[in-house]
Parts: C-alpha cells; structure tokens; sequence
C-alpha cells in the first residue's frame, strides 16, 4: 500500500474523530500505531517550543548590564575565541540543545602557554584581581562598550547542552514574560 499525504490526512481525520469506546477490542498493531503518532506529536511539540523559545532562555540567563541594566546587548567574550554569540544547536533526537558559539573565524594569537602571558596573568591575580576575570569568560555591554564579570551561565554554559525539558519547564515558569517579548 502507497502511503500519500492525502492518506495520511485522511487516517488522521478519522482517528481525530475517535472516542475511547472505540478503541475497545482494537488490535495491538493498530494500538501501537496510535501510540506511536501520540509520542511523534509529542516530540513535535517539545522541539517546537524549544525551537521557539531558547532565544528568551538565554537571553534570561545572561547577565545584565552593570551601566545600562540592559541584557539584550551583552555578548560572552573570551580569550581563545571572540565570542559573539550563543548559537544553539537544537538536537530533537536527543532532546537536547547544545549551546556552542560562533567564532567568525577570529582566532586569538595569545600563546596561553609562552612564560609571558603565565607571568602577565599571576602579576594580574596578585597585583589587580579585580580584573582578573578578563581572563575567563566574561561580558561585554556592546552599548556601553564596557566589560564586566559574567554569572554562572557564562562561565559553564560554553559547550553545555540543556535538556528540552528545563526549557520547557523554564518557558511554563515565565509564560507571562516569554509573551511579551
């Protein structure tokens, strides 16, 4: 038997319109089919969700701006590569995002290993170690064009991969707010 999408509507038109009593006596193979299209549509929904609201989960989990109080133009910056951005890979086979980032191909030329740089940074964790979160991950405001120390999502969240269901659970706890971005 071919299968066609015009098929397919057609089957789904009809178990749409099923009620329980219906499905006493049903065969197995029919019972697992029914099963399988309800956990397909599940997954469709989760990845949905996901797809949709990640950007505001991130964007939740960024620090604000010290100056500005603003989160939307704070960037993670980083020694080895200039971090412009999260770039959220969404896997639905998974059920997981991987948050990676976007290099734009601008590599550091910091030796991190040449005595220089080592001596640099054990004058700075001595002498000035206020500043010495510059060398780990942190942010950087593009409208105040200043640098400040990032949160716990920052310094773990490069590489991390976040299950569908914290986002989901996250998006259910801030609905309000997710629907007025």
């Amino acid at each position: 038997m071919q299968v066609t999408k015009d098929k397919i509507r057609s089957a789904l038109e009809v178990l749409s319109h099923a009620s329980k009593s219906d499905y006493d006596g049903i065969e197995a193979e029919y019972f697992a089919t029914i099963a399988k299209l309800s956990n397909d549509y599940d997954n469709y929904i989760k990845f949905n969700i996901v797809k949709n609201k990640i950007g505001n989960f991130i964007k939740a989990k960024m620090p604000s701006c010290p100056s500005c109080n603003d989160g939307r133009n704070v960037f993670i910056v980083d020694l080895n590569i200039n971090l412009l951005f999260f770039d959220p890979f969404i896997s639905d086979k998974e059920n997981i995002v991987q948050l990676y980032t976007d290099t734009n191909d601008i590599y550091s030329i910091i030796d991190f290993k040449s005595p220089d740089f080592l001596s640099l940074l054990s004058f700075v964790k001595k002498e000035n170690p206020e500043l010495y979160y510059l060398f780990d991950n942190h942010a950087y405001c593009k409208k105040c064009k200043i640098s400040f120390k990032g949160n716990d999502f920052i310094a773990s969240g490069i590489g991390d991969t976040i299950p569908f269901e914290d986002i989901i659970s996250w998006s259910k706890e801030n609905v309000e707010s997710n629907d007025l971005e």
